[in-house]
């Protein structure tokens, strides 16, 4: 059963129901995630193939390097602890959408 929290103002989907739009977000996600594995498996062939510049009719790519820093958290806590970490760090409130295929979809397939 699909639960409304707020309204906001009208969008491009304002005229779906929530199940409707539900299904819309999962066919979405899936098309997003086939053409993401896609987009991976070509950036990995251009990689493999040693290439530096290339330039189509509509696209051009160029590979780069460059060195990223991270920060090792498990050390950082072992070294100052927990409750400086916490001091240290800043919050934010995330909302996030958990989407599943459902028994019919699953039957579907």
């Amino acid at each position: 059963m699909a639960t409304i929290n707020s309204t906001t103002t009208p969008s491009r989907f304002h005229n779906l129901s929530p199940t409707m739009l539900a299904d819309l977000i999962g066919e979405l996600d899936r098309k997003a995630k086939a053409a993401t594995a896609e987009l991976d498996a070509a950036k990995d062939a251009f990689k493999a193939r040693g290439i530096l510049i290339a330039e189509g009719d509509a696209f051009a790519v160029m590979m780069q390097k460059s060195i990223r820093q991270t920060l090792d958290t498990t050390a950082v806590k072992a070294a100052m602890g927990q409750e400086w970490v916490d001091d240290h760090s800043k919050l934010a409130e995330v909302t996030s959408l958990r989407i599943t295929a459902c028994n019919k979809a699953l039957a579907a397939a």
